[in-house]
């Protein structure tokens, strides 16, 4: 006898089977707070790390106090993208640590093992070569590596993202300093013969013997100033030297030293900016939607000497400054730290512990703070060329859609803003005569209109003429909304208006404590851009910010207008009908299907009504006669 089986076929549509999935990773979310005993988890510094269902790194995080922070998680986290996270781990792992400053060293370098997905993360950033001093060998050498090993004992400069800028400063350094090149192991027990850079004066030739270790050393120190931008303390040594030498009569070494001191003056950049005082690093990012660009200024001698750049992968739900904190975490509790102090706006939240970190690390003792008045100039370069190299790198990386628009780069540079503001949204409202009060929103992504995501309005909360509180319950409704959803907010909201209307749209931000949206209303008199704090702003007549402003706005007062007149026809009709006795909501709803439009419907005689489903010979004569006034 054979076994029948019977298996039930289910036919479920795609929003089902998304339902279902999302049941089920629900499911899953629940296990690692089974796993975790609250009681049990240390109140002591530490890292921890959620966990996927296929074992992987969703997210690497430190904390002061390793309970406090999970008393947090098992609550409900107010930060959309922690809330996505520890809904979606399935399991976490705890690494209890010494200090607060373990845990953050320990942090970064997880990070960068496990590339987590709702972490920051740095791409390609082992790509950049370093120039390496080898400071663990007597006779050091200059040589270029891609993969530094920091714990070796040998000095690293860099990462150098333009690679002819490297090749340019190492072409400096042989023409400046006669350090050897080669591998060789020195001091040999053996002869060596001197290569071709020792007989054309590129190589002092250490490898000949006739090279003292200090006369050496002097020379190794006037290369590592040279790359830590200390020329003016280099020029000081040299010229000390050279008198030296002229004393002792060693006039062929002074003569060389006097080449020296003027070759390393010629490299000395022709524009001097005001600024003097310590080494400076100046930190900012430009943000897209998905990614985001890192980059460092390091300003030496009072002036930009180099630079270093990121391209990072950006989880969703992550603002600018979030983006600016992971940022200096990991570039400075990773790579070789040669500033005093680090320029950044905002600080990162936890500076302190930073500096503590570069200390234990380095040795080396640095102060975070803002831009000065006086160095305002100086962070907007990198402010600018991050904006520029990000566009540059996903333009590299052929995600077409989302190349910068230049009009929002020169929007950028005249709002003063730190990145793009890649998506804006515009608010209009339209009425006629304080009737049919209604809203709009539109949403302009990268420059371009996304429909999809338009919406409008029919305002409750106002009666009549009130233009102010009608922009205030768009802007608080669609706010509202987004952080419900957990949707990105725009970079820029837009209104249509002036300073008072700039004003209630704010108003509405600050009830729901939003903080990272920039807002601007432009005024169609005068078409000037009002921004908070009373600023103004006339931009040029021609230029692409406004023109691409001007659109957004007109596309949101159609948009507005179109969704009033329908509201204004469908109001006109529907006062018109209900006096028509006989005639129901389903039967006035088929009238203007079949017609299209109130005109039409008056200008139909009794046969055309006739022809409506459900409309009868004497239905079709009572609402001839009820519209032509003849009862």
């Amino acid at each position: 006898m054979r076994m029948r089986v019977i298996i039930p076929q289910f036919s479920l549509n795609c929003i089902e089977l998304i339902l279902i999935f999302r049941y089920l990773i629900g499911l899953m979310a629940m296990k690692w707070k089974e796993k975790v005993n609250l009681a049990k988890v240390p109140e002591s510094p530490g890292v921890y790390i959620f966990k996927g269902q296929r074992g992987e790194a969703l997210y690497v995080g430190k904390a002061k106090n390793l309970k406090e922070r999970f008393r947090y998680y098992f609550g409900k986290p107010e930060d959309p993208r922690i809330r996505r996270c520890v809904e979606r781990a399935v399991d976490v792992e705890f690494i209890v640590t010494n200090d607060e400053i373990e845990a953050l060293i320990l942090e970064a370098n997880l990070i960068k093992q496990y590339q987590p997905r709702y972490n920051i993360r740095l791409k390609d950033s082992k790509a950049y070569p370093y120039i390496m001093v080898t400071m663990s060998e007597p006779f050091p050498r200059v040589a270029v590596v891609r993969r530094p090993k920091f714990e070796s004992g040998n000095l690293y400069f860099g990462p150098y993202p333009n690679v002819s800028s490297l090749r340019k400063t190492l072409r400096m350094i042989r023409r400046l300093f006669p350090i050897r090149s080669c591998k060789y192991r020195l001091p040999s027990v053996r002869k060596i013969k001197p290569c071709l850079e020792y007989y054309i004066g590129k190589c002092i030739g250490p490898c000949t013997g006739d090279v003292s270790p200090e006369e050496y050393k002097n020379l190794v120190k006037g290369v590592l100033s040279f790359l830590q931008g200390r020329t003016d303390e280099l020029e000081r040594q040299l010229e000390a030297e050279m008198l030296e030498a002229a004393k002792k009569l060693e006039f062929e070494r002074a003569a060389a030293l006097r080449d020296q001191l003027f070759a390393i003056k010629q490299t000395k950049s022709a524009t001097r900016r005001a600024l003097t005082g310590a080494a400076r690093d100046f930190v900012a990012v430009a943000c897209a939607e998905k990614y985001a660009y890192g980059i460092v200024l390091f300003y030496r001698d009072d002036k930009i000497v180099d630079k270093a750049g990121f391209m990072l992968d950006v989880p969703r739900g992550w603002s600018e400054s979030d983006v600016l904190n992971a940022f200096i975490e990991q570039f400075y509790s990773t790579y070789p730290v040669t500033a005093e102090e680090i320029v950044s706006s905002p600080l990162p939240s936890d500076a302190d512990s930073l500096a503590e970190m570069v200390m234990k690390r380095t040795g080396k003792s640095i102060k975070f703070r803002e831009p000065s008045p006086y160095e305002e100039n100086i962070y907007a370069i990198a402010i600018n060329n991050a904006s520029r190299l990000l566009a540059e790198e996903i333009e590299r990386l052929g995600i077409e859609e989302e190349v910068v628009d230049p009009a929002l780069i020169d929007l950028m540079n005249e709002l003063g803003l730190r990145s793009p503001p890649m998506r804006i949204e515009a608010v209009d409202v339209s009425h006629l005569f304080g009737e049919a009060v209604v809203g709009s929103v539109v949403v302009f992504v990268n420059g371009k209109p996304r429909k999809s995501e338009y919406r409008r309005y029919r305002i409750k909360s106002v009666e009549g003429i009130d233009d102010f509180r009608a922009i205030r319950e768009v802007v608080y409704r669609r706010l509202k909304r987004l952080m419900d959803e957990d949707k990105p907010l725009p970079d820029l909201m837009l209104i249509d208006g002036g300073k008072v209307q700039l004003e209630f749209a704010m108003d509405a931000a600050d009830e729901l404590g939003v903080e990272d949206v920039h807002f601007a209303a432009l005024a169609k008199r005068f078409e000037e851009l009002h921004l908070p704090d009373d600023r103004i702003v006339a931009l040029p007549y021609r230029s692409k910010a406004l023109r691409l402003l001007q659109r957004i706005r007109d596309e949101a007062h159609r948009f507005a207008i179109k969704y009033h007149r329908n509201i204004r026809d469908k109001s006109k009709f529907t006062s018109i009908l209900d006096f028509i006795p006989g005639l129901g909501r389903s039967k006035r709803n088929a009238l203007l299907k079949y017609f299209g439009s109130i005109e039409a419907i008056i200008n139909a005689d009794v046969n055309d009504l006739q022809k409506v489903p459900g409309i009868g010979p004497k239905l079709a004569q009572k609402i001839y006669e009820h519209l032509h006034g003849e009862v």
